[in-house]
């Protein structure tokens, strides 16, 4: 695995704003301020501990299917262009406090959930493992399965 073959933040539409903001962007509660193209604050509901923060840089964008965890999973085989859209995709990112994000790192739901959101989070995994052709292993989709329980 080499992070650098997914690829950084695109900004797709050319409006100056890459992945990282357009999810701030979409995520946040209130209207955004900007530096320049860069968001830096903002009204954020933390989904993974409860809580919200104001400010853009105690975010983290989360993947919440991991890009490790992608590759490991049948992601090694796609183009440099899928694991690009992969990457960006946001269906797949989520604004995240960055304490949260980092404990989870490229951990499955298997290994991480949580503290709060189980069963929207594992939903969300479920998707994206469809919506990519993703393989889970049978403890993977069982931790799916418990968290809406």
């Amino acid at each position: 695995y080499d992070r650098d073959d997914w690829g950084g933040w695109i900004d797709e539409d050319g409006d100056c704003e890459d992945t990282r903001a357009e999810i701030l962007i979409r995520d946040s509660q209130t209207k955004v301020s900007f530096d320049g193209c860069r968001v830096i604050n903002g009204l954020w509901s933390l989904p993974y501990s409860g809580g919200s923060t104001t400010s853009a840089s105690r975010i983290d964008i989360d993947h919440i299917i991991p890009l490790k965890w992608a590759h490991g999973h049948g992601g090694y085989s796609w183009s440099s262009g899928r694991k690009r859209a992969f990457a960006n995709d946001p269906d797949n990112l989520l604004a995240t406090y960055y304490s949260a994000n980092r404990s989870k790192g490229a951990k499955g739901p298997d290994q991480w959930m949580p503290a709060i959101n189980k069963c929207r989070y594992a939903q969300r995994w479920e998707g994206l493992i469809e919506k990519y052709g993703l393989v889970a292993t049978t403890g993977e989709m069982a931790a799916i399965g418990k968290a809406c329980q």
